[in-house]
């Protein structure tokens, strides 16, 4: 068997494999889209309520509850805490440019 024989069926067995990360990357943008969407709400109340859009304790329980969800799953937990630090820093930027 040639190597470029076997190339090709590797490709082949990813295919479908890609195909299904694929998908599911296009679930983690739809869910946040939804994120970001409360995102919105929630800094219409701050502006109302003349309240920070970092709020350290908040942030705390965030990144908190997703590591120990990643735990009890089997999942890197650094890694996600890492995500979610990002998409927090994120939605405080964009808590931001709505409260201005």
């Amino acid at each position: 068997m040639s190597k470029i024989t076997d190339e090709q069926k590797i490709q082949e067995i990813l295919k479908q494999y890609r195909k299904n990360i694929d998908d599911i990357d296009d679930k983690i943008i739809d869910l946040l889209v939804k994120r970001f969407a409360q995102i919105n709400q929630v800094a219409s109340i701050k502006n109302a309520h003349n309240l920070p859009a970092r709020l350290p304790n908040r942030i705390q329980e965030v990144i908190n509850r997703n590591t120990k969800n990643a735990k009890n799953q089997d999942i890197n937990a650094e890694i996600i805490k890492e995500f979610y630090t990002q998409i927090i820093e994120s939605s405080i930027e964009l808590e931001n440019e709505l409260l201005k």
